[in-house]
């Protein structure tokens, strides 16, 4: 996904925690499903200067992996579409965001 935001901004924006080790830098996002039986692990990271990744895991051993894809490309689709609201705050003013996870 290209952006014009830092990932300190998306931080900041989506209210993420901002994890950095040997130059790796990632937002981690408290966004998906945790109960006792899944962990969800999302977060964001600059593949190159202006162009982001979003990740998102799923653990889940009583799912089947169709499914789990499935939740997890769910998690991805609202990641871009807040971090182009984030963008374009306006754009987004009159759409409902009734697929928050």
């Amino acid at each position: 996904m290209t952006t014009t935001l830092t990932l300190e901004q998306i931080a900041e924006g989506l209210k993420g925690r901002i994890w950095e080790k040997n130059g790796m830098k990632r937002v981690y996002l408290d966004l998906g499903y945790t109960t006792k039986k899944m962990k969800t692990t999302t977060y964001v990271y600059e593949k190159r200067e202006g162009e982001v990744g979003i990740s998102c895991y799923i653990e889940c051993s009583s799912q089947p992996m169709s499914w789990i894809r499935s939740q997890q490309d769910e998690v991805v689709d609202i990641v871009v579409k807040k971090i182009k609201n984030l963008e374009n705050p306006e754009e987004d003013e009159d759409s409902e965001d009734s697929s928050e996870i």
